[in-house]
């Protein structure tokens, strides 16, 4: 068994750029063993010339994973609702993609991408069809969707384990994906 990771400086910096500490600035928090979604917001850096280098530095002990990083020009309404279009491209249709980490137990990514502008509503049900949580609704500009969910419901409380259904509704689509929560 691994340690769980301890420390006081886990930063990430780009080149030409600042440094920004992630435990410093609360973005990290090492006393949460279970997945965390981390945003870094681009204004943060005083980028004056593309992005040459992301680079991470630290003094941690003990084990973490970083499983994926990725690089953000906007944030939409929700703020925990990123979107960035993938290399320009647009899909014909609305795309409920499958949720990274699934089977999951602290936290998901469902990705979704719009062909047009329109309203979207992205809502999570149990197996009963009861709605227990909304990640995002309103109007979502066309291309690719990231939206994070803990496991909670729309009260904050944690969901029990068990299948539920993520429900990605645009225009006349609906389209449903299952997760399954393991706690």
């Amino acid at each position: 068994m691994v340690a769980p990771a301890r420390g006081a400086l886990f930063s990430v910096s780009l080149r030409p750029g600042k440094t920004v500490n992630l435990l410093k600035e609360g973005l990290v928090d090492l006393g949460r063993p279970e997945w965390q979604v981390v945003e870094v917001p681009l204004e943060r850096f005083p980028l004056q010339e593309a992005v040459q280098a992301l680079r991470f530095a630290g003094n941690l002990e003990g084990g973490f994973l970083l499983d994926e990083v990725g690089l953000v020009a906007a944030v939409e309404r929700p703020p925990t609702v990123v979107a960035a279009t993938a290399g320009g491209s647009v899909p014909r249709a609305a795309l409920l993609h499958p949720n990274h980490r699934n089977p999951f137990n602290a936290g998901t990514l469902i990705d979704f991408e719009l062909s047009q502008p329109g309203e979207a509503e992205l809502a999570i049900f149990n197996l009963s069809g009861q709605r227990v949580a909304s990640l995002a609704a309103g109007p979502r500009a066309p291309g690719r969707h990231l939206v994070p969910w803990d496991g909670r419901d729309a009260a904050g409380r944690q969901l029990a384990s068990g299948v539920y259904l993520c429900q990605l509704r645009t225009g006349g689509e609906d389209q449903v994906r299952r997760l399954l929560l393991l706690r």
